[in-house]
């Protein structure tokens, strides 16, 4: 938590890697979240997908809270689609592990007027409680919303959302401050638990720039983040911002909200060196490591290879944990997730030499 964040940084000769300290994984993370060095990298993943953090030997728990069986998983419409608790239609694709959203509970205005969202205090923290208490302090404890409030299109679907946006604003607005209040009670209820950082999923961009003009993403999302934000800062937890795509027209407002982390540069859309270069001494970075083709197909070669000039990019001076450019999908070898962290032990010893 940023208290103990606050505590790390005063008593930082204890840890001085130069006098031969080494740190656990939770004391990683933290070092690279207050943008210093580390004794070695931080290696985390925001989303593990099916492969456990500890048996990686993550520097990063990924705990969720527990889902009640009357929130509606089991509403099956077939093997593959279901639909979730806030009534969205949303379908599993099996070969990848990836989903789409096909049906929104959200419409009309009407649809909203009626519109009643779950119960977050439905939601059971005691798992959270179980992990802090048996690896809290040796593994950072981290946690994800993966629909935060600040640009969320899923309970109307996206072409609906964006044209709310533009000839309707208020059903847009009241739609995300609905999920933005569910958010912040939640997040609250989690690092209460013992999640010390809270990732936040609301996508902004995509491959070639962001999803809608940049000054609309400023008035309408930017605010709203700064709230979580500062609330989440309050309570005691690191905030990482993730957003896939092309960001970079809204990267500075992003960091300006105080975000702790930006998550995950996508490698074939961004640049995560010149982002160190701009953004290194303001926010932490998270990621990139290529997880569409590198982490897929590649060699061992061509792993390490990444891993190495990602380091060499993104690493100097601390303030960088190293994952894959979105998340341990099913594609996802295990023998390159293995090669990625072995590289990433090997070239991310501080202070780095490259």
């Amino acid at each position: 938590m940023l208290e103990t964040a606050k505590i790390f940084r005063e008593k930082r000769e204890i840890f001085d890697v130069r006098r031969g300290i080494s740190l656990n994984g939770r004391e990683r993370c933290i070092a690279a979240l207050n943008l210093e060095e580390p004794d070695i990298l931080p290696v985390a993943e925001l989303n593990p997908g099916s492969y456990s953090p500890e048996k990686l030997d993550l520097d990063a728990i990924n705990v969720s809270p527990e889902v009640p069986k009357s929130w509606g998983y089991q509403r099956k419409i077939d093997n593959n689609t279901y639909i979730d608790p806030w009534g969205v239609a949303t379908r599993r694709i099996p070969e990848t592990g990836a989903i789409s959203y096909v049906d929104y509970p959200i419409r009309t205005f009407e649809d909203l007027e009626n519109y009643v969202p779950p119960d977050v205090n439905a939601l059971s923290m005691k798992k959270i409680e179980s992990v802090s208490k048996r690896i809290g302090g040796k593994k950072m404890i981290i946690s994800g919303i993966g629909m935060e409030g600040t640009f969320s299109y899923q309970l109307m679907g996206f072409k609906g959302f964006l044209k709310a946006l533009y000839m309707n604003s208020e059903v847009a607005e009241r739609v995300n401050d609905m999920i933005l209040s569910f958010t912040i009670e939640l997040g609250k209820r989690m690092i209460e638990a013992g999640v010390e950082a809270i990732w936040l999923g609301d996508d902004y961009g995509y491959g070639k720039s962001t999803f809608v003009a940049p000054e609309i993403i400023r008035k309408f999302a930017i605010p709203r983040l700064r709230l979580i934000v500062k609330v989440f800062h309050k309570a005691g937890a690191y905030v990482i911002k993730h957003s896939d795509g092309n960001i970079n027209l809204v990267m500075k407002d992003i960091v300006e909200t105080g975000v702790d982390a930006i998550h995950p540069i996508e490698p074939d859309v961004m640049d995560i060196g010149g982002i160190k270069d701009l953004y290194g001494d303001k926010v932490c970075l998270w990621g990139n490591i290529d997880c569409s083709k590198v982490l897929q197909d590649g060699t061992t070669d061509q792993v390490a290879n990444e891993v190495r000039e990602c380091i060499k990019r993104a690493s100097y001076g601390g303030g960088h944990i190293l994952g894959s450019s979105h998340s341990l999908h099913q594609k996802v070898k295990i023998r390159n997730i293995l090669i990625m962290i072995k590289a990433a032990r090997k070239y991310g010893k501080y202070p780095t030499r490259f």
